[in-house]
């Protein structure tokens, strides 16, 4: 009767185990059913779910058929026990004294089988729970990249803002240090004003892996001086607004296309805010078309100055671009740009005083970016010239146009320095020369050049340092420049992390800067307070964010 009791356990088990499996395989059946439902616009999670569930009826089957056999050769271990019992009690062994043998065994193990299965249970339930707990600790891991292209269909929100307060050693408002006829100023506690940029990029959510990918993307900006937010000047300005799409055609899946209006621009020099080639306009084109040693970009831009409402004979004066990039070339040391960029102005007659008339202008511009990646350290160096409707090396163009403007032209080299020195130790270092050819017959040139650096000491994980010192000299016999700005700052910063790009950051800064002869009088130089002097100081409080 012992081995009755053992063989009746093993059937009752192999059911019992049966019937476990084949309900976890139903749960996980349900639980991906209602994990499709959920998605149903997702028709790539959908092909991947149903291959996970044919892979699961596949197994399901297999286990069945095993079980299955297993099941027969049990019963038929039974019926021959059946039997050796039988002929040991002396029985004829009749199908009805064999049924009714196999009947007993079953009821007489009923019981430890019973105690068996229950422990069986238990065993594959905690399992099942763990394998349910982890699937869905992966399940909430994968929810921050899931809900916002679910949720959004694509649609992300960035930006950039900087705000605070300041004032000069006066007592009266802040302004900025800026050296005339420079481009860029050094930012660290020199700037006056609020300013942000709010981003909202649609990425036109498609399912389809192999379809094609669209963007749509919006930028707007607001500025405004400091106490002057009530100020009923100060206006929401479009700043980008673009549509692109991408994957399009089978030879090449990362060409994309675009129109609109939109900034192009390569990477500035953060310190100064300086943005050394700036294509930014309305327009259209191509990009990342692979041409095997490198991206290949073809861009139309069109321009027209917002300061100068000039309208001629042929229309408002605007002008025009043809720009050829090729990017992400290997070069010595790391990566190169290459680019040429066509220009033209349309002259004509002034529509309100006829007898001037201004001439056609066109141009071009070349230029070479060498970057030399790196995560602790790495460095940006450009080069460029242009001349004519080009001089000004980027979008734009002098307007209205002149006849010297034909001969002129402009050397421009820029490079930005980054050093992750130690944990808690960084730098940025910033320079830029250029030379500039107006074209006039006497009084025609001018040089600017420009340097500085940013230190950030982290004296723990969220407090630091920071001290910026920079120079902009410039030379322009037309204004009667020949002189320097020297500017120093010194602040205190909080932010989250101990990197130099850590954002946001909190500051509390006061400001030294000094200036020659030649530049007393231009309010660029710490506005009113400071117009007949040859120094001055501001000090105040800023945040900066950019996410």
């Amino acid at each position: 009767m012992g081995e009755r009791r053992k063989m009746s356990g093993m059937i009752s088990y192999s059911a019992t185990l049966s019937s476990v499996v084949f309900f976890c395989m139903l749960a996980a059946a349900a639980a991906t059913q209602t994990f499709a439902q959920s998605e149903e616009d997702e028709l790539t999670r959908l092909r991947y779910e149903v291959q996970v569930l044919k892979g699961q009826c596949r197994q399901y089957e297999e286990n069945k058929a095993k079980l299955e056999d297993r099941m027969k050769m049990i019963e038929s271990a039974i019926v021959a026990q059946a039997h050796v019992a039988i002929k040991e009690e002396g029985e004829s062994c009749s199908p009805e004294v064999v049924k009714a043998a196999v009947a007993q065994i079953k009821k007489d193990a009923a019981p430890e089988v019973k105690q068996i299965a229950d422990k069986a249970a238990i065993s594959v339930l905690k399992a099942n729970e763990e394998k349910v707990a982890m699937d869905s600790v992966d399940i909430l891991h994968k929810i921050p990249d899931y809900l916002p292209n679910y949720i959004t269909k694509g649609l992300e929100y960035h930006g950039y803002f900087r705000s605070g307060y300041g004032v000069n050693s006066k007592g009266g408002h802040m302004e900025a240090f800026q050296a005339p006829d420079a481009l860029a100023k050094y930012r660290l506690g020199n700037e006056q004003e609020t300013y942000i940029e709010a981003i909202f990029l649609n990425k036109n959510w498609n399912p389809d892996p192999e379809g094609v990918t669209l963007e749509t993307q919006i930028r707007v900006s607001y500025k405004t001086q400091q106490n002057q937010t009530w100020d009923l000047n100060d206006q929401v300005v479009l700043r980008e607004m673009y549509g692109r799409m991408g994957h399009f055609v089978d030879w090449d899946p990362d060409i994309k296309v675009w129109a609109g209006q939109r900034f192009l621009r390569l990477p500035e020099l953060d310190i100064n805010d300086f943005w050394w080639y700036d294509l930014s306009g309305y327009g259209g084109g191509f990009e990342d078309i692979n041409v095997g040693i490198g991206k290949l970009d073809v861009t139309f831009v069109g321009f027209a100055s917002n300061d100068i409402n000039l309208s001629t004979s042929q229309g408002r004066q605007s002008k025009e671009n043809i720009n050829f990039k090729l990017g992400d070339v290997d070069v010595p040391f790391g990566k190169g740009t290459f680019w040429v960029n066509g220009g033209f102005v349309k002259g004509g007659i002034d529509t309100v005083d006829t007898s001037v008339k201004f001439p056609d202008v066109g141009g071009v511009d070349v230029g070479f970016m060498h970057y030399v990646p790196g995560e602790k350290v790495n460095n940006q160096f450009g080069a460029q010239y242009g001349c004519g409707s080009n001089t000004s090396l980027s979008a734009g163009a002098i307007i209205p146009t002149d006849p010297d403007d034909r001969n002129s032209w402009r050397v421009r080299l820029t490079d930005m320095y980054n050093n992750q020195i130690a944990k808690n130790l960084s730098v940025q270092a910033v320079g830029v020369y250029q030379y500039t050819y107006s074209g006039d017959a006497t009084k025609n040139n001018e040089t600017w050049i420009s340097l500085g650096f940013r230190p950030i000491y982290m004296v723990s994980k969220h407090f630091g340092i920071e001290i910026e010192p920079g120079m902009d000299y410039i030379n322009n016999p037309r204004d009667n420049y020949d002189t320097c700005l020297f500017k120093l700052t010194g602040g205190i910063r909080i932010s989250p992390g101990m990197i130099f790009n850590s954002r946001p950051a909190f500051r509390l800064f006061a400001t030294y800067a000094k200036w020659g002869n030649g530049f007393r009088g231009n309010p660029l130089l710490g506005g009113t307070a400071f117009l007949t002097q040859t120094e001055g100081m501001n000090y105040g409080v800023q945040c900066e964010n950019w996410w």
